[in-house]
């Protein structure tokens, strides 16, 4: 294949060309696929326009370069690409809105394979992690941590599935919480609740009841098919 590229649009027609001979390639994560010298003459593209192609592939997380051998196949991480693109996307109370509704879609997909799979060392984790939790809540002095191990909880239940592609999306809600606390004056009032919840879905998981898991958890997060929590004023992040 010599497909000559050329112009602005030049690199994104050379990153189509070739995530399209990688798929062909078939090549395992290590693979060698070519050297940058290799790519400018197969494509018949400058080293400028080669070397940004590269650099988004890389991005991706499909291609890597290694020095002396050349362009190595990836592996895709769509989670750690997500990470990297939301706080670009979290403008408007409209993309709260949808990001608050993608968490509850996973954590509800992701709740069965949690409670099915979930490992004891896994189980001790969250059951620890509800402690935790209950201590903060009833010491506003410690918002941050109550946040950090809310988060955390919600977390482990993406790692319990087993999914590696679906645990890595935790950045989704890592930056979800980031966007969403409360006020410290507000946090009894709104976290009380928490307590019971988060302790009945862990005891859930811990007993692998999935209907008690899949419906004590709905309840727990059922505001996020609603309208987004946003603070009045930013969040550090």
């Amino acid at each position: 294949m010599n497909t000559h590229i050329e112009g602005r649009t030049g690199t994104e027609r050379l990153v189509d060309a070739v995530r399209q001979d990688l798929l062909a390639a078939d090549l395992a994560e290590g693979d060698l696929f070519m050297t940058e010298l290799a790519l400018c003459t197969r494509y018949q593209v400058s080293r400028s326009v080669a070397r940004e192609a590269i650099s988004r592939l890389q991005a991706l997380g499909i291609l890597h370069s290694r020095q002396r051998r050349g362009l190595l196949m990836g592996r895709a991480r769509p989670g750690k690409v997500l990470g990297q693109c939301l706080p670009f996307m979290l403008k408007t109370d409209r993309d709260l809105r949808q990001l608050g509704r993608f968490r509850y879609v996973l954590e509800t997909g992701a709740i069965e394979l949690a409670a099915t799979h979930a490992t004891p060392s896994q189980v001790e984790r969250m059951m620890a992690l509800v402690d935790d939790w209950e201590r903060y809540t009833r010491d506003g002095a410690t918002v941050g941590e109550g946040f950090a191990t809310d988060a955390a909880f919600h977390c482990l239940i993406l790692e319990m599935g087993g999914v590696e592609m679906l645990s890595h999306l935790h950045q989704v809600i890592v930056d979800y919480f980031a966007e969403t606390r409360w006020e410290a004056a507000e946090w009894p009032e709104q976290m009380d609740q928490h307590r019971w919840q988060h302790r009945g879905i862990a005891e859930a998981i811990a007993r692998h009841d999935v209907e008690q898991a899949r419906a004590q958890l709905r309840h727990h997060i059922s505001y996020l098919r609603e309208l987004p929590l946003r603070p009045p004023h930013p969040p550090p992040r």
